[in-house]
């Protein structure tokens, strides 16, 4: 079996798809199977083991997946082909797996921009129906891609993602102690990492933080474009006790996590919520929104908060803020809960994927 996989989603400073794109390639090169060709871009080393071949690729305009992408397969010769972007060839040399993570440009438009309403809108005419198969990262998803999409039941297969492996590695003090001076991190702090937007919960956070006298907040991440950040901390008086890190490298996280009284994740709305379960595989005690997906990634090992509600939201921060044993036994809950979302169980339900269409 021969796969051909899309990598190119795969940069420094990624987010979101990207970040799913290398714990799959992470994910790979830790299995024995499958051989498979990883399309990347240029600049980006991937992991390597024998079986993995890079193949870089230089992508030139707009139409490069439906015109040059097929024969870059069929001179590869690969017997499939998995994109981790819910878009692929409609015309090509093998079968495709698409990956679709949520349809919030169909559920949640006021979430989102116009211009990716646009593209997810042609992709889900043209890209997703054409696809032998689609993967999704929770059962929310799936529920909401037979809803929105129309895809017959039996062609959609949930499999959750793991997070990178340094996530699950014990952090030293030494690399503590350097992120904490490098980022010039308070003493004690509660921790968000995504991008700063509607969709976020942004404003939900940062209002629950002005009934949290004194605490301070390290937010991370990329402000979405057109949304005011500094604004709305202006706004709510919160100058000086918001510390905004635009970008952190990425083998400097587990550190920051570990470093955190508390790590939160108030969005309204997510296909999955992978920075839930980074939090919890680095044992930082997690307060996140009760909405869509994130249950299903928390389990019983998080404090939960309407996101509607900023004043929930701060009573459930301040409980672990208050008590040292409730951040202990959330913590030690979410090593365990993340544990469960291994590499070797999501490399063994991808390998059983690939190989109904190439068996």
């Amino acid at each position: 079996m021969l796969v051909g996989l899309n990598a190119l989603l795969i940069r420094p400073g990624m987010t979101g798809i990207g970040s799913h794109a290398s714990n799959l390639v992470e994910t790979l090169a830790l299995a024995e199977e499958p051989e498979a060709y990883m399309l990347h871009r240029p600049d980006v080393t991937l992991p390597k083991r024998e079986g993995l071949y890079p193949v870089p690729v230089i992508v030139t305009d707009s139409h490069f997946e439906q015109r040059e992408l097929p024969n870059i397969l069929g001179r590869l010769e690969v017997d499939l082909y998995h994109s981790p972007l819910p878009s692929c060839p409609v015309y090509r040399p093998c079968p495709a797996i698409v990956t679709v993570h949520d349809v919030i440009p169909l559920a949640r438009p006021d979430l989102t921009s116009r211009s990716f309403a646009e593209y997810f809108q042609a992709v889900a005419e043209l890209c997703i129906p054409s696809a032998e198969l689609v993967i999704t990262v929770s059962e929310f998803s799936r529920q909401d891609i037979l809803r929105f999409l129309g895809v017959a039941a039996e062609k959609i297969r949930v499999v959750h993602q793991p997070a990178a492996r340094r996530f699950c590695l014990p952090v030293s003090e030494k690399d503590m102690a350097r992120v904490r001076v490098q980022y010039r991190l308070p003493a004690r702090f509660v921790l968000y990492v995504g991008s700063l937007e509607p969709r976020k919960n942004t404003d939900g956070l940062l209002e629950a933080l002005t009934a949290l006298p004194k605490v301070q907040l390290v937010l991370v991440g990329r402000v979405q474009e057109d949304y005011d950040v500094e604004g709305s901390i202006a706004r709510l008086g919160l100058a000086g006790r918001v510390r905004r890190l635009s970008y952190v490298r990425g083998e400097d996280l587990p550190a920051l996590y570990a470093l955190a009284d508390v790590f939160v994740f108030p969005s309204l709305y997510e296909g999955f919520g992978l920075p839930v379960l980074e939090a919890m595989a680095c044992g930082c005690p997690v307060v996140c929104s009760s909405a869509t997906s994130l249950p299903e990634v928390g389990g019983k090992a998080v404090l939960y908060a309407d996101p509607s509600s900023p004043q929930e939201l701060a009573t459930q921060i301040g409980r672990l803020l208050d008590s040292g044993e409730l951040r202990d036994t959330l913590g030690e809950r979410g090593r365990h809960r993340a544990a469960e979302f291994s590499h070797q169980r999501y490399a063994t339900e991808l390998l059983g994927i690939y190989q109904e269409f190439v068996s």
